[in-house]
C-alpha cells in the first residue's frame, strides 16, 4: 500500500496536469493558426539584396492604381500614377547624387535634441540603419539619419500629399 505522502503527491500531479489543460485548446496540424516565416538576420547580404528587389517588384505592382478612386463616397481624383512610376524607376537606376552630396544631406546631427518624440520601429530596420551608419563611418546618429531621410522625402512628396489632402480635407498639409 502506498504511503499517505505519495498518494497526495500522485494526486497533486494529476491535478496540476488538469489545471494546467484549462482554457488550452487541442489543436491538430489542419487548425494551427499561420504564421510567417522568421527572418534570419545572420543571412547573407545577397538574400536581402534578393529580399529587397523582390519587395520592389512588389511595391511596383501595387503602384498601378486607377485613375480615380473613391474617399467617404465622393470621388476625387489622386496623384497621376505615372509619376509614381517614374518615381520607383528612379530609385531602381543608379543614384543621382554621389557620396559627398548624400551625406551633406542625410548624414548630419539633428537640429534641436530637445523636440523628442518616442516611436517604434522594426528590430530588422533598426539593425541596417545601424549598418549602414557603421559600415560608412558616420558619426551621426540613428535619429538624426531618420529624421534627414524623412525630411527629404517629405520635401519630395510635399506637393503630391497637399495636393490629395486638400482635395480630401484641408488647404495644406505640409509647409516645409
Amino acid at each position: 500500500m502506498e504511503s499517505l505522502k505519495e498518494q497526495r503527491e500522485k494526486l497533486l500531479q494529476a491535478k496540476l496536469e488538469e489545471m494546467a489543460d484549462i482554457g488550452v485548446k487541442k489543436r491538430t496540424e489542419e487548425n494551427t493558426p499561420d504564421f510567417d516565416d522568421p527572418i534570419d538576420l545572420d543571412d547573407d547580404s545577397d538574400s536581402v539584396e534578393e529580399d529587397a528587389s523582390a519587395s520592389l517588384s512588389k511595391i511596383d505592382e501595387q503602384e498601378e492604381i486607377p485613375e480615380e478612386t473613391s474617399f467617404n463616397g465622393n470621388n476625387a481624383k489622386t496623384a497621376q500614377p505615372s509619376k509614381r512610376k517614374r518615381n520607383a524607376r528612379a530609385k531602381d537606376s543608379s543614384p543621382a547624387m554621389d557620396f559627398p552630396e548624400y551625406e551633406q544631406r542625410f548624414l548630419t546631427g539633428v537640429r534641436n535634441g530637445r523636440n523628442k518624440s518616442g516611436f517604434s520601429i522594426h528590430t530588422e530596420i533598426l539593425q541596417i540603419l545601424r549598418d549602414v551608419l557603421n559600415d560608412i563611418r558616420s558619426e551621426a546618429s540613428i535619429t538624426g539619419y531618420i529624421e534627414n531621410i524623412l525630411l527629404d522625402h517629405l520635401k519630395t512628396y510635399q506637393d503630391l500629399l497637399n495636393h490629395t489632402a486638400s482635395q480630401r480635407r484641408r488647404d495644406k498639409t505640409i509647409d516645409l
